[in-house]
């Protein structure tokens, strides 16, 4: 499974607020959690259903890095387009 066009521009804009982004490959689910490099005060309660989940099953998730995301938008997008 792909991420849709819509799932590439949420993707983008939790990236701004410093969020990381996995997909899962079968189901297409999108998770998005604090990116702890970036998060100082360590207070992640709120995301540790989606934490645990994504360290139990970490090779089902792609992990979306910050610093290529352009690049994967631009390399992909023809491929969502079809």
């Amino acid at each position: 499974m792909k991420p849709t066009d819509e799932q590439i521009k949420e993707i983008a804009g939790e990236h701004e607020i410093g969020m990381q982004c996995y997909f899962h490959f079968k189901t297409g689910e999108l998770i998005s959690i604090p990116d702890m490099d970036d998060f100082y005060d360590g207070d992640f309660e709120a995301w540790e259903a989606d934490i645990k989940k994504v360290e139990e099953n970490e090779d089902d998730y792609y992990l979306f890095k910050k610093r290529i995301l352009g690049t994967l938008i631009e390399k992909w997008k023809p491929l969502l387009i079809q």
